[in-house]
């Protein structure tokens, strides 16, 4: 369906029109799922680092895929997490993920949903902010 951006012509409350046009145009948003579910798995030594606020994955309407929470490397592997097919990048994507003390890593998520962080041993990471299309 093609976006209508039009508001009904009557009515007097705009934002309930506008809210009716956005709900007609627009489908409900995923739940975010949680790393080590849903298809997804936590790499070798690579843990959740906050069970208030967990490392999950969800897709939005548009086909963009969103990364949130904090990883914590427990070990000394460069391979944070595993992606479900369905949220794949269309091609290679690298973003820069940083840590509360300042430092900024490497942060890669190939075609296969396969992940590389440059944080070494002991490292944590945050990955709010990645956001990437889907294949």
């Amino acid at each position: 369906m093609a976006f209508d951006p039009t508001l009904p012509a009557t009515g007097v409350n705009k934002f309930g029109d506008l809210y009716a046009v956005l709900r007609a145009n627009f489908t409900e948003v995923e739940a975010w799922t949680n790393i080590g579910s849903g298809g997804s798995t936590w790499g070798t030594d690579w843990v959740n680092a906050n069970a208030e606020y967990p490392a999950g994955f969800m897709k939005d309407p548009f086909g963009f895929v969103h990364l949130r929470g904090m990883a914590h490397n427990d070990g000394n592997t460069n391979y944070p997490i595993t992606l479900p097919s369905g949220f794949f990048p269309e091609q290679h994507v690298t973003f820069l993920a940083c840590y509360g003390s300042g430092s900024v890593y490497l942060f890669a998520i190939h075609t296969d949903g396969t992940t590389f962080c440059g944080a070494g041993f002991g490292a944590y990471i945050y990955l709010d902010g990645i956001t990437f299309k889907a294949a």
